[in-house]
């Protein structure tokens, strides 16, 4: 009886270090991929948030400063998301495509895609958040329409 446990238990262990190994792989070559695949840049034609900061009679030239601060962090890093993003989602379609998927290389970029997307949405609430505090809203219910359309442009970005 203990002969067949110790079998057993020890064909588990086996079964689960391969099965690790074999997640660590699929994880390096997906990373590999990624790094691989090249993402075509694309231009938007909306007017951009500088200029609507800039031409704004609402603001002051401190909020016009910070707000543009704030703009050029925020964009820089939804830049960076948005192009692992993008070869994330091009190495999955390449993963399905393939005659025989591999289930796990499609499940680890299920979870960097999903990962991504939320990190993209939340560096977009928290830069509408940092926004908030800058241009005081209730401080000015006159600008309450710039601000409104600011915000929205804002958030069409994210």
């Amino acid at each position: 009886m203990k002969s067949k446990m110790t079998v057993i238990i020890s064909v588990l262990l086996v079964l689960s270090i391969t099965g690790c190994a074999q997640h660590k792989a699929a994880e390096k070559n997906v990373e590999k991929e990624m790094k691989q695949v090249s993402v075509p840049k694309s231009e938007t034609v909306a007017e951009t948030a500088h200029d609507m900061i800039m031409n704004s009679n609402k603001l002051t030239a401190d909020q016009k400063k910070k707000l543009l601060s704030l703009e050029e962090k925020t964009f820089a890093k939804n830049t960076a998301i948005k192009e692992e993003l993008d070869r994330a989602k091009l190495v999955l379609i390449q993963t399905v495509l393939e005659p025989k998927m591999n289930k796990r290389e499609y499940g680890i970029l299920k979870k960097k895609i999903t990962k991504l997307e939320k990190e993209r949405m939340d560096n977009g609430f928290k830069a509408i958040l940092e926004a908030r505090g800058i241009i005081e809203p209730k401080a000015d219910v006159d600008g309450k329409d710039f601000y409104k359309a600011y915000l929205h442009r804002h958030l069409q970005d994210y």
